[in-house]
């Protein structure tokens, strides 16, 4: 990933919240339903998380940012 950071196949509105890799987090976005795209062009290169609350509970996702 480069600058937009694209969330497919969600079914609400929900917060992602990134986080660096030693577990800080860095920052919260709200992402909507179906399509959403948070913004990460700010952020250094490196490998992150993304956490999301949904309907089946807590999603992390690993990302490496280039």
């Amino acid at each position: 990933t480069r600058d937009m950071l694209r969330i497919e196949g969600l079914h609400q509105q929900t917060t992602g919240r990134i986080y660096n890799i030693n577990g800080q987090m860095l920052f919260s976005s709200e992402i909507g339903a179906e399509n959403g795209e948070i913004n990460v062009s700010h952020l250094p290169s490196g490998l992150y998380l993304l956490k999301m609350n949904v309907d089946e509970g807590v999603v992390v996702k690993r990302f490496a940012k280039e």
